[in-house]
């Protein structure tokens, strides 16, 4: 295992924080461990006590279908040599100890003090904006060229890791969706019917447009509030008490660099499925559904449990990931008749997406679910 693989692995364990609750309800606060496949980098088990615990859980289940399981692979991949490359920069202009030294120093818990303290100047702090900006312009490309009509907004985007590969699960999902459309149609009905349906993986589609948008947004936020803003202030303050170099970086590598990958991992894998999302509703208006059922994985947490196998009129069903909870493998199936099953009403809830459960609002919302479902 390369020094490189150990870092990202050991990046994938999210550290105790609000921020991270994965909003499926359970206790955070036990111990647990988790089994990396394919979808990740490599195996990993490992025990950590910590409040996202069951994110770490959930967040290493692979999706049922095998061309997801290969798109969310590939999106974190090269999500996460980004990082790398960025992390790298960062250490550079910052004038701190090389990555793979900070790498060590952070796998092992070296204290170790190199050198005298280290000193933020002016010329660093541009020098950190710029790496900063060209990290996220690798990763979302440019937004202000869709505001200029002499620019084509979609060619600019050709090179930015997000776009093109929410796009390719845009792809991934018409086709595994062409098949579950095919194998729900009452007897019948033609299936030239769903052959018919025509989802475009481009950004001339106006549904694709507001999920990328959005998504655009939603990393944008990261960048500018963590990575640098905050980030930004906390290296003032480690310059103005005198931290040692090594520490610096090793701060740098745990809140900004490799070790975020847990963040990666969670936006490449909840995104994707977004794109999903928005290739069902498509669909499902195109071929006259009538009803979305909810399909919750073999091994759901509790929130999708609760979900699981309820309809609601089409349209007006929760959405995986936005109703559920970051990294969600569920499904919504077509339905064109009830077969018996109760209705459920509009589901009109706020999304947890942006601000997902801690262990206790969590279980409040489960409490929530059960009333919703029993009345």
């Amino acid at each position: 295992m390369s020094l490189r693989e150990a870092s990202i692995r050991y990046g994938l364990i999210p550290p105790p924080d609000a921020e991270l609750a994965c909003g499926c309800g359970q206790d955070h606060s036990k111990l647990g461990h988790s089994h990396w496949d394919e979808m990740s980098i490599g195996p990993l088990i490992g025990k950590v006590d910590a409040p996202s615990i069951t994110e770490l859980e959930l967040s290493a289940r692979p999706h049922r279908w095998a061309s997801m399981r290969k798109l969310q692979s590939d999106f974190f991949k090269n999500s996460i040599q980004l990082v790398t490359d960025a992390e790298e920069n960062i250490l550079e202009v910052l004038d701190l100890p090389d990555i793979d030294r900070i790498r060590r120093a952070e796998l092992l818990n070296d204290t170790t003090e190199e050198g005298k303290n280290w000193d933020y100047t002016y010329d660093m702090k541009v020098k950190y904006r710029k790496a900063i900006e060209e990290w996220q312009f690798r990763f979302l490309g440019d937004p202000v060229l869709q505001k200029q009509p002499d620019v084509d907004y979609e060619d600019s985007q050709k090179q930015a890791v997000y776009t093109f590969h929410m796009l390719s699960a845009v792809g991934v999902g018409a086709k595994n969706y062409s098949r579950i459309f095919k194998k729900n149609l009452p007897s019948g009905i033609d299936p030239a019917l769903i052959d018919n349906i025509q989802i475009l993986p481009t950004l001339d589609n106006p549904y694709l447009q507001a999920l990328h948008r959005n998504g655009l947004l939603r990393v944008k936020r990261k960048y500018a509030t963590k990575y640098y803003d905050w980030a930004h202030l906390q290296l003032e303050r480690m310059a103005y008490t005198g931290t040692n170099p090594v520490q610096v970086g090793r701060w740098i590598h745990k809140n900004v660099g490799e070790g975020q990958g847990w963040y990666w991992n969670r936006i490449t894998r909840s995104e994707s499925a977004l794109a999903i999302n928005v290739v069902y509703d498509q669909m499902a208006r195109q071929a006259n559904v009538l009803y979305d059922m909810w399909s919750a994985s073999p091994n759901a947490c509790p929130i999708c449990g609760m979900f699981d196998g309820n309809m609601w009129k089409q349209s007006e069903a929760p959405q995986p990931v936005s109703d559920s909870h970051p990294h969600c493998l569920c499904v919504l199936i077509p339905q064109w008749v009830d077969n018996g099953r109760e209705i459920r009403p509009r589901w009109d809830r706020e999304s947890p997406y942006d601000r997902p459960y801690s262990g206790e609002s969590g279980r409040e919302e489960l409490r929530r679910l059960q009333e919703y479902f029993n009345n």
